[in-house]
């Protein structure tokens, strides 16, 4: 008798174990976090570039006779990636001459090389400044360009003394709002 006894004990207990095997992992199921839906947003954040350098060119020839059109004034980089364009203006801190003490050179009409392609220049009176570039935005502005000429004419007949004259030219880059 103890032998049936101990023998349907062991038969309930394993029917028993057996069970909560069988239930254990669906219940389990219920509190595992894998399996929870979330609706939960990625974002990234892509912020300002406005960043410009000038490279003045190095010093060249005038020959006061003959004038220059096109004279070149240096090289731009740039870079800007504000959703509605940007502008790019110049001034001269000398009022649009190059200076050599008490002499002067008088330039005027400084423009720069189209950017990307896509923006619209016109001539800029460097003794009172102006936009030089409006852009609208564009991906090679936002990646950056480099090597983007300056130039200015310089009228002929300005007769001066041999030397070097030096100007300032202040560029502002303005992102569009």
């Amino acid at each position: 008798m103890f032998a049936k006894t101990f023998r349907n004990s062991l038969l309930a207990s394993s029917l028993l174990i057996g069970a909560s095997l069988l239930v254990g992992p669906a219940a389990m199921a219920e509190d595992d976090p894998l399996s929870v839906d979330s609706g939960d947003d990625v974002t990234g954040v892509v912020h300002l570039i406005n960043e410009i350098t000038f490279a003045p060119a190095a010093p060249t020839p005038i020959v006061a006779d003959a004038g220059a059109t096109g004279f070149v004034m240096g090289e731009l980089s740039l870079r800007n990636n504000h959703v509605n364009g940007w502008t790019l203006s110049v001034v001269s801190n000398n009022g649009g001459e190059l200076q050599n003490g008490s002499h002067a050179i008088e330039y005027t009409a400084v423009t720069a090389a189209a950017v990307a392609g896509e923006t619209t220049n016109s001539s800029v009176d460097p003794a009172t400044g102006g936009n030089l570039i409006v852009a609208d935005y564009t991906a090679a502005v936002a990646a950056g360009v480099n090597e983007v000429q300056v130039t200015a004419n310089i009228a002929s007949g300005q007769h001066v003394p041999a030397g070097e004259y030096t100007d300032t030219l202040t560029f502002t880059l303005e992102s569009v709002n």
